[in-house]
């Protein structure tokens, strides 16, 4: 799961029959077709073929709450919400969902469950009743696994067990995924609904034992397999083949985002957000963009033993009108407007988005700030204020964009402008955590440490998994120009806070540490923080960093007395 509650982990089955399990998405889908069938006449006239029909079996109406797709539905009479995962081979309830509805759930022999976080354990039960849209199934028996409970009240997550046996529209702009079964349709394109310039790219062919659907993306030009996961709500790129392209949590312009990501297993996971210079999936290229990496070791596709190289998640699908064609081994998808990729946000930090207005397109403020946040990934401040701007300018009280436009002008020096920006993000949204921390980082530079540490301890607050917020909190504590506002001890700990929640990978925050354990007059432990810190080629040659390390070892603070 993100932190924004999403689940990220695939789960696995082996040592037990997969058969009964399809058997039980096919029996189950039989009770939810739509027997006089919609015919979809745009199916037909794009087509110019008179044979072709697109037989509509349900729609689902979905909404989308903290990135996860949930439709309506019930268990023993208990309303529920499910989850689409098309990422999950089978479909799963959450131990907590089995608890919380009392299903009396027994283990499952010879069944274990991995992914992102690592192993879970399986059990069982039987749903005396199960209720998704129109259709219901009678005393079906569903594996229970996964450690965290994904909330949004979801009970099941629906797996591509099911949703690989028709053709799966998802139509997020309109609140819908629908089914289908085409007849007569084959060599005809399906997206039905585009005039002509739908973007295509073939999928494999599914395995019923491992059902996922896979494609292959070029990312900076390389082509690697990805899995179209519904249930992941950011997509993600594995850990290692980010590194086959250069890109390592250490490589400039990547920022750490602390352990985003956990999925069926305990374990949570690191992640880290990059640019890249491009990504194309199928005919679509998105140049310029940031993704998110993390370990996906988890996974496993297509029979192989090793992970995907990408999900693409639910951000993909929300900024798309997609088609999975499985009749065709195809998917379809148009753009409808937004960020393609979405940053990783915590719970907090999601609920404030949730707050904030919204509007749909690729120039709507959302989309902008979006692409200002890509642009100061890269350290390009110009275009990141250009954006920003553009932001405000489609909607002047977006707060986001406000103040992150305050972040450009405390790298430009502006800093009476940047706390000015930020204030007024605070007011327009008063749980926006970042918007304190960019305040008090101007603050910071014009020597204000006092209202500076304040403003950093209510960041984290209102996130108390805000890495930066800690490690910000610790540098002004540690360095502060007046002994009245230093608090070393008080800057250890929150040192170690940042660290720790950046696994200690962040080599800012180690130099951090060292800072603080100097100001606490533990030197030894500062000298050895500072050396640690100086292993990252991009601290080894930084002279500022040498000259800390040399007042340490003479039992020296930083900035000395």
């Amino acid at each position: 799961m993100l932190r924004n509650g999403v689940w990220l982990g695939r789960p696995q089955r082996v040592s037990t029959s997969r058969t009964q399990s399809t058997a039980d998405a096919r029996s189950f889908l039989a009770l939810a077709y739509i027997t006089a069938g919609l015919v979809i006449p745009g199916a037909v006239a794009a087509a110019g073929a008179s044979n072709c029909k697109m037989v509509q079996i349900a729609e689902l109406p979905v909404r989308v709450a903290q990135n996860e797709l949930i439709v309506d539905g019930a268990i023993n009479g208990q309303k529920i919400g499910i989850m689409l995962d098309t990422g999950a081979m089978r479909t799963t309830i959450p131990r907590s969902a089995a608890e919380r509805l009392g299903l009396g759930a027994q283990w499952a022999t010879g069944v274990r469950m991995t992914g992102v976080g690592g192993e879970s354990d399986v059990e069982s039960a039987v749903l005396s009743e199960f209720k998704l849209g129109e259709a219901v199934r009678k005393d079906w028996r569903v594996y229970v696994a996964g450690e965290i409970d994904p909330g949004n009240n979801v009970a099941v997550l629906l797996g591509d067990d099911f949703f690989h046996l028709v053709d799966v529209e998802f139509d997020l702009a309109h609140g819908a995924v629908r089914l289908f079964e085409p007849r007569d349709c084959a060599g005809v394109a399906l997206a039905y609904w585009a005039k002509g310039d739908a973007r295509e790219a073939d999928i494999e062919a599914v395995d019923d034992a491992r059902p996922q659907i896979i494609l292959t993306v070029r990312i900076n030009g390389r082509p690697m397999r990805a899995m179209l996961d519904s249930g992941a709500g950011t997509s993600v790129l594995n850990t290692v083949d980010a590194a086959r392209l250069g890109v390592t949590p250490e490589s400039p312009g990547v920022v750490a985002l602390g352990k985003h990501m956990q999925g069926i297993g305990k374990e949570t996971v690191d992640s880290w957000i990059a640019p890249f210079e491009s990504i194309a999936i199928g005919d679509e290229l998105i140049r310029d963009t940031s993704l998110s990496f993390g370990d996906l070791s988890g996974i496993s596709t297509g029979g192989r033993l090793r992970a995907p190289a990408m999900l693409l998640g639910a951000d993909f699908l929300r900024a798309h009108r997609v088609l999975v064609a499985h009749s065709q081994g195809k998917m379809y998808f148009t753009y409808v407007g937004g960020p393609v990729f979405r940053r990783p946000e915590s719970a907090s930090t999601a609920a404030e988005q949730s707050r904030e207005p919204s509007k749909s397109g690729a120039n709507s403020a959302a989309a902008l700030n979006s692409r200002g946040n890509a642009f100061m990934t890269k350290g390009d401040l110009d275009h990141a204020m250009a954006e920003y701007d553009a932001a405000l300018q489609v909607d002047p009280q977006y707060a986001p964009a406000i103040a992150n436009r305050g972040s450009v002008k405390v790298a430009k020096g502006d800093f009476a402008q940047a706390i000015a920006d930020a204030t007024r993000a605070i007011e327009l949204n008063p749980k926006l955590a970042s918007a304190f921390v960019i305040r008090a980082n101007g603050k910071r530079h014009t020597g204000d440490f006092q209202v500076a540490i304040t403003d950093y301890t209510h960041a984290i607050e209102i996130d108390p998994k805000f890495a930066s917020a800690y490690n910000a909190l610790a540098w002004a504590l540690a360095t502060a120009d007046e002994p009245v506002n230093r608090d070393g001890p008080r800057a250890v700990e929150a040192a170690q806070k940042a660290c720790e929640l950046s696994d200690w990978k962040n080599s800012t925050f180690v130099d951090t540490l060292a800072a603080a354990y100097a100001r606490a007059g533990n030197f030894a432990e500062a000298a050895k923080w500072e050396r640690k810190a100086m292993e990252s080629s991009r601290l080894a040659s930084d002279t500022q960093v040498a000259q800390r390390l040399h007042l340490y070892e003479q039992g020296k603070a930083w900035p000395p007395d």
